[in-house]
C-alpha cells in the first residue's frame, strides 16, 4: 500500500511539473543586419513567423528586403527564407543554433537593366539568448552551403562552402506566442 501511495504521489508532482512548462506553439520575430565601414553599407530587415515543431524544433518563413551601397553602385532586395531551426541549450540561458534553410532573392542594382536572382541553400549557425519565458534573442554568424547567382544577360556565379563576411552576421528577437 506504501508503494502504491508512494507511486501515486510521485506521479501527481510529475504531472504538476509538466503541467508548468508552457509550450508556445507559434512564434514571430525577425533578424536585422548592419554593416558599415570600408566604403560600404548594408542594411537588412526579415520579419519572421514561425511554429514549434517539436520541443528544440521550429519552421518559420522570412520575407524581408536589404540595401546595400558600395559607392560604384546600390543594391535594393527582395527576398524570402523558409527554414528550419535547431536549437541546442547547453544553459538555461545560453544555447547554440543551426538554421538549414534556402533563400531566394531578386535584386535590382542601380546601374544593372535586368534583375539579378540569387538562390542559396545551406546552413547558418547561431546562438541563442532566451530572455524570460517567451523571448529570445537570437545571433547567426557565417553560411555554410551552396549559393547561385543569375545577372539576368547569361552570367552566372556559383559557389560552395562557408562564407564569413560582415552582412552574414544577424542579430534578431523572438517572441514566443
Amino acid at each position: 500500500m506504501k508503494r502504491t501511495f508512494l507511486f501515486l504521489v510521485l506521479l501527481l508532482f510529475t504531472y504538476s511539473a509538466q503541467a508548468q512548462i508552457q509550450r508556445y506553439p507559434h512564434y514571430l520575430g525577425g533578424d536585422f543586419g548592419l554593416s558599415v565601414g570600408n566604403g560600404r553599407t548594408s542594411v537588412i530587415v526579415y520579419p519572421e513567423v514561425g511554429w514549434r515543431i517539436g520541443d528544440n524544433l521550429y519552421a518559420g518563413i522570412q520575407a524581408g528586403f536589404g540595401y546595400c551601397d558600395n559607392g560604384s553602385y546600390s543594391d535594393f532586395s527582395f527576398g524570402v527564407i523558409p527554414n528550419l531551426r535547431y536549437y541546442w541549450y547547453i544553459y538555461n540561458r545560453f544555447g547554440l543554433s543551426a538554421e538549414a534553410g534556402c533563400a531566394l532573392h531578386l535584386t535590382r542594382r542601380s546601374n544593372w537593366d535586368s534583375l539579378i536572382r540569387s538562390f542559396d541553400i545551406g546552413i547558418r549557425p547561431g546562438a541563442v539568448i532566451p530572455i524570460g519565458s517567451r523571448y529570445a534573442l537570437t545571433v547567426q554568424v557565417g553560411f555554410l552551403g551552396y549559393e547561385v547567382d543569375n545577372y539576368g544577360d547569361g552570367v552566372i556565379d556559383s559557389r560552395f562552402g562557408f562564407r564569413f563576411q560582415q552582412n552574414d552576421f544577424r542579430v534578431g528577437f523572438l517572441m514566443n506566442i
